[in-house]
Parts: C-alpha cells; structure tokens; sequence
C-alpha cells in the first residue's frame, strides 16, 4: 500500500523500495528492521516560562517612539507645496498673457545643401546612365556617396552665375534670421516683465509658502 503519496519522504521512500528490489536481486533477501525508517514527527509542548496570558509585542514595544517627524518626509512635503503655488502662479501668468515667446529655430542655411536638394534628383540619372556605361549592366545603379561626389564635384566647378542664388538665399535667410531673434528676444523682455508684475499681485492676494521667494532663487522659473 502506497504511503505518504505526494510527499517529499514518499519519494524518499519509493527509491529505498526500488533499490531494495534491485539489490536484492543481485545478492539475494535483504533484512530490514521492522522499525520505521522515518519516525512520527512528535510535537514538543512548550515550557511556560510564567502563568497567565502570552503578551503580544506591538510596534511601541518594538521600536522607538518617534518624538519628531521624519525631516526628509518634511523637507519632500515642502517642495510639493512650494511647486503647487508655483504651478498656480505660472497659470495666472499663462491665462493673462499667454506663455512664454518661443525661441525661433534656425534654418540650414547652407549653399550646397540647397543646390544639392535641387540637383539630386537629376545627377542621380546622370550616375546611374555612368555606372550602367563602365560596368555594361542595364541594372547597374549608383550609389549614395557616388552621387555626393558627383555634386560636390559639380559645385566646386560651377560659374558664378550658377552659385551666386544659393549665396543669396543664404543671406537674405540670416538676415531674417537676425531679425527674427531680435523681435523674439524684445517679445521675451516685454513678457517677463509681464510676468513679475502678475506674479507680484498674485503673490499679494494669496499668501506664499514660507520662504517662497527665497526658494525660486535655486528653482527653475517655471513661467
């Protein structure tokens, strides 16, 4: 009869049983006592150590009591506070005069990219018409860097007249690039200004953390 089925000792046993029948069959009858391999397990009774009712230990019995708050849970519910009044005080900004001027991006501004752009194209059928020649295979393609020095080859030897209104462009593009940064850079003086008048009445009609304007010396100006 199968004992102890599903258990860590019943294999244990299982294998005893099954290398018994494998020896035995090599050397013959094998006697086994008749006591247990295993003994029950027997559960010991404790010894009280005194009488009446097992004291549990709660966290004031474990650890000490904390007489003040923890000062880097403090310090992070400071800066919460001081970042939601700052919050408030970017959205009146925002909602009397919009956001910040954005700075105006800059352009590529260079001559033979833009004459490359134009040109691509039709040097590349001009490559490929060449490569089909020296190599006699119509499916004979160039390939990408072919093509750059084919055109930076036809930019250094092109005439005047063929440079000169990519040289224009250019110009007039850092011109009003130029113009473009100084009217962003007035916009963002006007706005900042702005910005501190409206953050000085909010500031006046709805009281600031402590040390609020002291802490925006080291903080990113959020408007």
């Amino acid at each position: 009869m199968l004992r102890h089925p599903a258990t860590v000792h019943g294999a244990y046993l299982s294998g005893l049983r099954a290398a018994a029948d494998v020896t035995e069959s090599l050397l013959g009858p094998i006697h086994i006592e008749s006591s247990p391999l295993i003994r029950p397990k027997v559960k010991q009774e404790a010894t009280p150590t005194h009488s009446g009712p097992k004291r549990k230990f709660g966290y004031v019995d474990v650890w000490e009591p904390i007489d003040k708050p923890d000062p880097f849970v403090a310090s992070l519910a400071k800066e919460r506070e001081l970042d939601e009044y700052d919050a408030r005080v970017h959205q009146a900004i925002v909602t009397a005069i919009g956001e910040r001027p954005p700075k105006p991006a800059k352009g590529r501004l260079n001559p033979f990219i833009m004459y490359t752009k134009d040109r691509w194209s039709d040097c590349k059928v001009e490559c490929d018409a060449q490569k089909e020649k020296a190599t006699g295979n119509p499916n004979a393609k160039a390939t990408r860097q072919e093509i750059r020095a084919a055109l930076g080859t036809e930019w250094r030897n092109a005439p005047e007249h063929v440079k000169q209104p990519y040289l224009d462009k250019c110009k007039n593009g850092r011109e009003n690039t130029t113009e473009a940064v100084g009217a962003w850079e007035a916009a963002v003086r006007a706005w900042d200004n702005g910005a501190e008048a409206i953050r000085a009445e909010y500031t006046k009609a709805n009281q600031p953390p402590e040390a609020y304007n002291s802490s925006r010396k080291g903080r990113r100006m959020t408007s």
